[in-house]
């Protein structure tokens, strides 16, 4: 990452320290107003925790200030947030038209907040986008799977018309980033699972496309763009639902232990 361009503002700072005991690197020191020596400035990950703690929004982080960042919103209720977990379902059934590119692009944005390992936001996405191009990247998914002897019951059906691979969805999202961080798999993980419980409020559904994960696991096709060095980690299959869900199913209760170290 680029060192940090950090600044305090010596007139509305009121030196609670908060910044400071917030910092993950520990790097914010605490004089006459907070500041980041220059040896140091290549350690922040830019994390914006400094800014989003500060009660009189004196710091400007990378050329943005404070000031003009959103207020934190208030948590969802917990009624809310119950409904929302628990009302997730993976729709295996869409309507044909594909998705608005600038609708799920806003999307995508909100699962910029994903949280990343140390920050390193370096999740990428390939988007296929209509039926037709789906069924493309369905064939070349297939084609690995034949060559490999990889799961080649799953495309019994395909002669028929069912599509065991990518259900009919008219746009699959693919994640992907670099092989060389350590949770890129966790990370890409993570942005996807936000990202699936985001879609319904915006009117679309999506199922995680496991087939095509796991094949890509094995062989990923030359005629996917990935920057050189990265690894697909994920898919979800996107689209308006063709079905609506009446009831929550039953869930068993995870296993829980207490640990007394």
């Amino acid at each position: 990452m680029e060192p940090v361009k950090f600044k305090a503002d010596a007139e509305t700072c009121v030196r609670c320290g908060l910044c400071v005991k917030d910092c993950l690197e520990g790097i914010i020191e605490l004089g006459e107003i907070p500041a980041i020596a220059p040896e140091n400035r290549g350690r922040c990950i830019h994390c914006g925790h400094c800014q989003a703690i500060c009660p009189t929004a004196s710091i400007s982080l990378d050329g943005h200030a404070a000031g003009d960042l959103e207020a934190m919103p208030n948590p969802l209720s917990e009624a809310d947030v119950t409904g929302l977990i628990r009302g997730r379902r993976s729709v295996r059934e869409y309507k044909t038209e594909p998705v608005d590119e600038k609708l799920l692009e806003r999307i995508i944005d909100l699962a910029s907040y994903a949280p990343t390992s140390t920050n390193s936001r370096q999740i990428g996405y390939l988007i296929v986008n209509g039926r037709e191009k789906v069924e493309k990247l369905g064939r070349l998914t297939a084609d690995i799977m034949r060559k490999d002897a990889f799961l080649t019951r799953l495309l019994e059906d395909a002669p028929a018309g069912r599509d065991r691979i990518f259900r009919g969805a008219p746009c699959v999202l693919i994640a992907h980033a670099p092989e060389a961080i350590p949770l890129s798999a966790a990370d890409c993980a993570t942005a996807l699972a936000a990202l699936e419980l985001a879609l319904p409020s915006f009117g679309l559904a999506s199922c995680w496309a496991g087939i095509f994960t796991v094949v890509c696991g094995k062989e990923t096709s030359r005629e996917l763009p990935l920057p050189q060095g990265d690894r697909i980690y994920g898919a979800l299959m996107i689209g308006r639902p063709a079905i609506a869900y009446k009831r929550v199913p039953f869930r068993s209760r995870p296993r829980i232990d207490w640990l007394n170290l």
